[in-house]
């Protein structure tokens, strides 16, 4: 029976994803959700975690599959994510380690996660994720890890993106999953993620339709053939802020 509910599901989500109108109304969802900031209603053992429910749930079935022994995230922001892979990790392997990279860990998040990282044994490098003084230290903990999971969740302009993936795309492990998250700003119209908050960016930062993670996931794939892109998960999301950014490595 349980066979034939995973049978039934699979053929479900390839019907959904192929649905023209179910499709175009969740991505009018998604747009609609994204400029009324839904994404930052939601938190992880009282820390704020600026997901998509669905993604969350996407990402722990990943998770589960692959049984990293380490996931380093890049871009910790309030710190929730972080917490919620480790705790996921924690149920498979009590001695899995999860990794935060961030260039800007602000004091009061850095206040709000300490009891909770020291929990779950969760570290963060406090630097750019492209930085060498961040590989550097990056070294101590992949050292001795047999699979390897990376989450890029950072500065989501096109050329640092391309330079996350090129960097962190050596680390993952095979058989396991890079994730470029934020593909949804190349999907989004022009000047969409230039408004609001956002305003307040560095200029380098300022990523938008044209100038984000899809164009980066697709120039690195050109010359890249060890990840391919992840159809499955894409289409179980469906409301994701990630759509075509699940790759695993093949090779």
């Amino acid at each position: 029976m349980l066979k034939k509910f995973f049978n039934d599901r699979e053929k479900r989500i390839n019907n959904q994803f192929k649905d023209v109108k179910f499709q175009k109304i969740s991505k009018a969802w998604t747009k609609y959700s994204l400029a009324n900031g839904y994404l930052y209603n939601f938190s992880w053992l009282g820390i704020p975690i600026i997901k998509y429910p669905s993604d969350l749930i996407t990402i722990q079935e990943i998770i589960f599959e692959v049984k990293p022994d380490l996931i380093i995230e890049t871009g910790v922001a309030h710190g929730g994510s972080l917490a919620f892979y480790a705790s996921i990790q924690k149920m498979y392997n009590k001695k899995a380690k999860t990794l935060g990279i961030e260039i800007d860990f602000r004091s009061h998040n850095k206040k709000n996660c300490r009891k909770i990282y020291k929990k779950l044994g969760i570290s963060v490098i406090e630097n750019s994720s492209v930085s060498e003084e961040a590989l550097i230290k990056l070294k101590r903990f992949t050292k001795n890890k047999k699979k390897i999971m990376v989450i890029l969740d950072s500065d989501h302009s096109t050329k640092h993106v391309f330079e996350e993936l090129k960097i962190y795309s050596k680390i993952v492990s095979k058989g396991s999953y890079l994730i470029c998250t934020d593909t949804i700003v190349d999907f989004m119209p022009k000047g969409f993620f230039l408004t609001d908050w956002q305003k307040k960016r560095a200029s380098h930062r300022n990523f938008d339709r044209g100038n984000g993670p899809f164009i980066a996931l697709k120039r690195f794939l050109k010359i890249n053939k060890k990840f391919k892109i992840d159809k499955k998960f894409h289409s179980k999301s469906t409301i994701t802020e990630n759509p075509f950014g699940f790759l695993k490595k093949i090779k």
